[in-house]
């Protein structure tokens, strides 16, 4: 029963992020900062000189207008 409804967890976050990258066009942020990697149990993106304000990874999301 757990095994299915990780499953389904995992199908259902797979057609969300299909959605999102069908209907946005996801690019690097215009002041394209230093991005580095950090190891907190898994890998998380860190503004190189804002490490304080924690985890982050500046991104420009537009719609993509439908024909």
């Amino acid at each position: 029963m757990l095994k299915t409804a990780l499953l389904d967890s995992v199908v259902e976050m797979q057609i969300f992020l299909v959605t999102l990258l069908r209907e946005f066009n996801i690019s690097q942020a215009d002041h394209h900062p230093q991005i580095r990697r950090a190891r907190s149990g898994l890998m998380v993106p860190l503004v190189l000189g804002e490490e304080y304000k924690g985890t982050q990874l500046p991104l420009k999301i537009t719609a993509i207008r439908n024909k």
